[in-house]
């Protein structure tokens, strides 16, 4: 089974959202982000300038890792996207969608098919790369948490100064 294959099959047994609206936890994990509390402002945080650039920029810097640690590996990047837009589909369907709010739907869906389409380059050149930021805002999906941003106060902070916004 490849990498990108396990990676599918946990997804398929996340709780997706299953946290969201329910409060966070007094632990320390949460004191790194930065915390929405309504869909509203959740959707806001999906489409804001800088959370639409950090994640264009984590494409960014996994594409520069990837062409400078295995240039010939780095010519698959197109491929792979495009060989895994149905696993992509399929997890959207099957399990997100059927778990979002319909009156957000639309924005919800094309947010996280750009993560999990993200999420999957990063399993996929894994080897020859160390760029995880999908990886780590998978984690709160995991979770049953909604992780619906970025958050940092200037582009020379990131990736190292950002936190995730989470619902």
């Amino acid at each position: 089974m490849s990498n990108i294959d396990k990676c599918i099959e946990g997804l398929q047994q996340y709780e997706w959202f299953s946290c969201v609206g329910t409060g966070f936890p007094n632990t320390s994990e949460f004191q790194g982000v930065r915390k929405v509390f309504s869909w509203e402002d959740a959707i806001k945080w999906c489409n804001a300038p800088i959370s639409v650039w950090c994640r264009i920029e984590t494409e960014n810097l996994l594409m520069a890792s990837v062409r400078s640690n295995s240039p010939n590996r780095y010519q698959d990047w197109n491929n792979v996207a495009i060989e895994n837009q149905l696993k992509v589909q399929l997890i959207l369907n099957e399990f997100v969608m059927k778990r979002a709010p319909e009156k957000y739907a639309d924005s919800i869906k094309l947010y996280i098919q750009s993560q999990l389409v993200g999420l999957l380059l990063e399993v996929f050149f894994g080897d020859c790369s160390s760029i995880d930021l999908f990886q780590q805002q998978f984690k709160w999906y995991e979770k049953g948490f909604f992780p619906c941003g970025w958050h940092v106060d200037s582009p020379e902070g990131f990736p190292d100064a950002s936190k995730f916004v989470v619902f």
